[in-house]
């Protein structure tokens, strides 16, 4: 599963009262130190309850709030089954990429960090007024995880990266739409993928995460041509021909209120795991209401905003057993 939590800070200071689970929203908010707010316990339930519902194996999570956070939402909404793996990145708002891993899997793991690979990258008025810099680095990270079946580490069976790419934001007007400083990590990204596949030929690997921009083969935003161009990496829901707004991570409303449906998270899949791809077990999860049924795409700002994130996430089920 690939999920961008939105904002999952989750601070705590002190041991939890009997009755944390149904404190209203001030009280909770009360419990953590921080200076940054809590996601509200609501939709942190309701996270919590996507990922029980599904259970999967894996879940690459983005913007989660630090290694304090992704422990103590797996130990108090996921009833401890998971084990997380993050290393704190870039951010500057202190949202990180990190790992869930089921932990009746039964298998190892291995996790590197590529927060300080050089991307390669300067912004044009670095490059004319000739900056000490030499490259930026990933706006957060690019996080591996080694799959590994036994205890010595050395043969993984699977290899999978995690992202949360460069946003379209540009509040000091240099990149429109971060698109040269989003182009600079998929580049990157696609050199520590080929890389891997020199390292280790033959052993699956899947690339996801929130890519913040348009990575479908069917239509893609130029910064993603590598992808196709350099890689064998396929888009999960395009194997599976999830189309329409079935494959909708996200719903964006402009000031008028016109609604646009896209895919900004993905889980892109090597070649060696086209086929064992179960397709009628591949989608975007739809969040289930107040009532438990699964409620349809927001058709207004508010309704999105009810939501316990604003991204749907992307369940991929793989067939090992041939």
């Amino acid at each position: 599963m690939q999920l961008n939590a939105e904002n999952l800070f989750l601070f705590l200071d002190e041991e939890l009262p009997a009755n944390w689970q149904s404190l209203p929203e001030k009280q909770w908010q009360n419990l953590s130190p921080a200076s940054v707010s809590n996601k509200s316990l609501e939709k942190l339930k309701r996270l919590a309850s996507t990922i029980l519902e599904e259970k999967p194996h894996v879940v690459g999570l983005n913007e989660v709030g630090g290694e304090d956070s992704i422990q103590n939402f797996s130990k108090l909404f996921l009833e401890d089954l998971y084990d997380a793996y993050l290393v704190e990145g870039n951010s500057d708002r202190g949202i990180d990429v990190g790992y869930l891993v089921l932990k009746s899997w039964g298998k190892k793991f291995e996790l590197t960090s590529y927060k300080d690979r050089p991307i390669n990258f300067l912004y044009p008025h670095e490059k004319a007024a000739s900056s000490a810099k030499t490259s930026h680095m990933f706006s957060r990270d690019c996080a591996e995880l080694k799959i590994f079946a036994g205890e010595d580490h050395k043969d993984p069976e699977m290899i999978l990266f995690l992202v949360h790419l460069k946003s379209k934001l540009d509040p000091e007007g240099i990149d429109p739409f971060g698109n040269l400083r989003r182009g600079a990590e998929v580049q990157t990204l696609l050199e520590i993928y080929k890389e891997s596949k020199e390292k280790h030929p033959g052993v699956p690997k899947a690339v996801l995460g929130d890519f913040n921009g348009v990575a479908r083969e069917d239509g893609h935003e130029m910064e993603f041509q590598g992808i196709y161009q350099e890689s064998d990496l396929k888009n999960a829901l395009e194997l599976a021909k999830i189309e329409g707004e079935f494959y909708a991570t996200q719903v964006q409303f402009s000031r008028m209120g016109q609604r646009t449906l896209l895919q900004f998270d993905y889980i892109f899949l090597s070649e060696e795991l086209h086929h064992r791809l179960v397709v009628e077990e591949t989608f975007v999860y739809r969040y289930r209401n107040e009532m438990g049924i699964h409620s349809s795409l927001p058709t207004n700002f508010d309704e999105k905003l009810a939501l316990p994130s604003d991204h749907y996430p992307v369940v991929v089920t793989l067939d090992f057993s041939n």
